[in-house]
């Protein structure tokens, strides 16, 4: 068995753990974590997801490997602005209509089939228990994902989660049949959120048949 190289050999702190390489990311480890950044190897598969704390806002705290961390990710509500200008309107009118919303979430599901972990666009808690995950397509950068778009959504039905996608026109229509699905055309040169969250609203408060998955075109 290969030795621990230990950095101390009274608090069995280690040489290559994540405090180690990136002082930084562990003051932004809670203390909530079974262990401590000291103890955590920078590859290790831990059994817990670890926990971190914004710096910006001691409010702030969410779940996501060290793995995704040491790659740059940060707290999704403080990613809002990295989102591009039409997205964010969308996001903006979301979070205005709801009260609250977050960009960036991670998902981890067994029930997932194409990749292990999902990160939605938009996530909206609802008073029920089940999210609200909103998409936007934009027609240049998904032009060429329709399989991708479309397992994905599937992966997050699987979850239970109410499944919204804005697509771009001219963007294809996914043609998932789900009452949980909604899909709704949107315009890029003429870019309506409000008309678009009164949509989701409507879809949401009314009762749904399966197959009416297909919701109206906002912006033409």
């Amino acid at each position: 068995m290969r030795s621990q190289r230990l950095r101390c050999p009274k608090c069995r702190s280690t040489l290559d753990s994540l405090a180690w390489h990136f002082p930084d990311l562990a003051t932004e480890w809670s203390s909530y974590n079974p262990l401590s950044a000291w103890h955590v190897r920078l590859n290790a598969t831990l059994p817990f997801i670890p926990e971190w704390i914004c710096l910006s806002e001691s409010s702030h705290g969410w779940n996501v490997t060290s793995t995704v961390r040491v790659r740059g990710s940060t707290y999704p509500f403080c990613r809002e602005s990295e989102k591009p200008m039409t997205e964010l309107c969308y996001f903006d009118a979301l979070r205005s209509a709801f009260g609250e919303a977050f960009s960036g979430l991670a998902l981890r599901s067994e029930a997932f089939t194409r990749r292990s972990v999902q990160v939605p666009g938009v996530t909206v808690p609802l008073g029920d228990g089940r999210p609200l995950l909103v998409e936007y397509d934009g027609s240049f950068w998904h032009a060429e994902n329709t399989d991708v778009d479309f397992d994905k959504s599937h992966d997050l039905l699987a979850t239970r989660a109410l499944v919204t996608r804005l697509r771009e026109r001219p963007l294809p229509a996914l043609s998932l049949d789900s009452p949980d699905y909604l899909e709704l055309a949107v315009s890029l040169t003429v870019p309506d959120p409000e008309s678009t969250v009164r949509a989701i609203l409507v879809w949401l408060e009314s009762s749904r048949a399966p197959g009416e998955t297909r919701g109206p075109d906002i912006g033409t």
